[in-house]
């Protein structure tokens, strides 16, 4: 269940916990604890210049006081990034499929920059990959 669902609700018995009995927090932990999506809005609309940054799939959003902070998620997930990075790069050096190699070294790049797109473009000129890697967190 964890795997098919990404996370411990389930997704086709309306979000209902699998694991524990706390609910699904709204907006999926996309908004700090006890923030809505309003709050969210309000709070870009009235600080324009950081909005790319509270609006990014790569961004993780704290409040502080009064102040939204924005940490980008190779920094606040560091720790199980860079193990993470180490062991892509490992893999790389043992494929015998140089573009597949390739593949694994941009993705360990985007690990620790939030800069998937190269690894994107990268996984598409793949022909026949023998191993299909997914990450979720």
């Amino acid at each position: 269940m964890l795997f098919i669902n990404g996370g411990r609700f389930d997704l086709i018995d309306e979000n209902k916990p699998f694991v524990g009995n706390q609910p699904i927090p709204p907006g999926r932990n996309l908004y700090p604890p006890g923030r809505t999506r309003a709050q969210i809005e309000d709070y870009a609309k009235a600080h324009p210049t950081e909005k790319d940054a509270i609006y990014s799939p790569y961004t993780v959003l704290r409040w502080n006081g009064k102040k939204l902070d924005t940490i980008p998620y190779h920094v606040e997930y560091k720790k199980d990034l860079e193990p993470a990075a180490r062991l892509l790069r490992e893999a790389a050096d043992s494929s015998d499929d140089p573009a597949f190699a390739k593949f694994l070294r941009l993705r360990a790049d985007a690990l620790l920059s939030d800069d998937y797109y190269p690894s994107d473009l990268a996984w598409m000129d793949l022909r026949n990959p023998r191993i299909d890697v997914i990450f979720a967190l």
